[in-house]
């Protein structure tokens, strides 16, 4: 099962955010409220014996439900990582395949309407991508580029969802999906928000899928992959935010110490003095993104004493900015301290 798939998975197997899906899709539709105790999954279309083989992929998962009036809906959904030309041709497959199944059961008529097939299309990948209308497949015949069902798309990281008022664990998700560094992680917010929860396996669910984002960074470089295979913490193991964040401590540790030991292969033939700059942008560069950029003239002079910049290293950087990374103010401080310099005040 593909990263992305598994990491979905996660949070559709969670009641609490399958029904966020749910709670959003209404809203962008424009269907009226749901009914969240009238909540079932329905089979996947792969669960259908009438379509063999013919499809060789299937929804993620397919929810079925009533709004408050009344009104029967289903909810197919699909997760994608790379574009796909065909994917409007597949949910439109994909509906029509599930309401066809529930018809050899319930035998839908006029008076026993089917439920109304409505589509979800979730894009995780790294490129911006709008996908194909049905005018475009069809070679313009179908009219417009609308899908014959309601259809909400969702492109995760590169869309502006500040206006869709997003259920709370739908917006940690979207978080999760653009955290791409330890530090992120831990100066977001993400964790916090996630303990806040109330449902205790919405947390569980979001630690889940926050940790498989981080198993994901392995793909970015050669160093990430170093990093994830040198942690002293089993990423498998985590269940909570509290063990999650010391993953990330973790993580961080690793990431700096790769960084400083590609700059010191890098250096090894220089100078002395070359070797003591490196140092110094290496401290400044992990610095400033907590303590702002004002802040980097006056540490490049505190760095710039020989006797002073011994003062600090990648271990003591790592636990000045976990302490103070959410107060830049007192990062600040500390490191004037850490330097020699607890005089001089923000």
């Amino acid at each position: 099962m593909a990263l992305s798939d598994r990491k979905y998975k996660i949070l559709f197997d969670c009641d609490s955010i399958a029904k966020s899906w749910i709670v959003l899709a209404c809203r962008r539709l424009g269907l009226g409220a749901p009914d969240l105790a009238s909540v079932r999954d329905l089979p996947t279309v792969r669960d259908l014996s009438a379509w063999g083989n013919l499809l060789e992929q299937i929804q993620d998962r397919c929810w079925r439900f009533r709004t408050r009036q009344g009104e029967s809906m289903l909810l197919a959904c699909e997760v994608q990582s790379r574009s796909d030309y065909l994917i409007m041709m597949r949910l439109v497959a994909y509906a029509s395949g599930t309401v066809v199944a529930l018809d050899r059961a319930e035998h839908f008529s006029s008076r026993r309407p089917p439920p109304l097939p409505c589509l979800l299309l979730v894009y995780t990948g790294a490129q911006a991508w709008v996908p194909p209308g049905l005018d475009v497949l069809t070679g313009w015949r179908a009219g417009g580029p609308e899908s014959p069902f309601p259809f909400l798309y969702m492109d995760i990281l590169h869309d502006d969802f500040r206006a869709w008022g997003l259920p709370r664990a739908l917006e940690l998700m979207v978080q999760a999906e653009g955290t791409r560094t330890p530090t992120e992680l831990l100066a977001g917010g993400f964790l916090e928000g996630v303990a806040s929860l109330p449902d205790p396996h919405a947390v569980r669910a979001l630690v889940d899928f926050m940790k498989t984002t981080m198993m994901g960074w392995a793909a970015q470089s050669v160093h990430d992959r170093a990093i994830l295979n040198a942690l002293h913490l089993d990423l498998e193991t985590v269940t909570t935010p509290e063990e999650l964040a010391m993953a990330a401590r973790e993580y961080q540790r690793g990431y700096y110490a790769v960084k400083e030991e590609g700059r010191r292969e890098g250096r090894r033939e220089g100078r002395q003095e070359g070797s003591r700059q490196t140092k110094v942008d290496l401290m400044v560069d992990m610095l400033l993104p907590v303590t702002g950029a004002d802040f980097e003239e006056e540490l490049r002079t505190l760095l710039g004493d020989e006797v002073l910049v011994s003062r600090l290293d990648v271990n003591t950087v790592v636990d000045l900015r976990i302490r103070y990374g959410t107060n830049p103010p007192a990062l600040r401080q500390a490191v004037r301290s850490q330097l020699g310099n607890p005089g001089r005040t923000v």
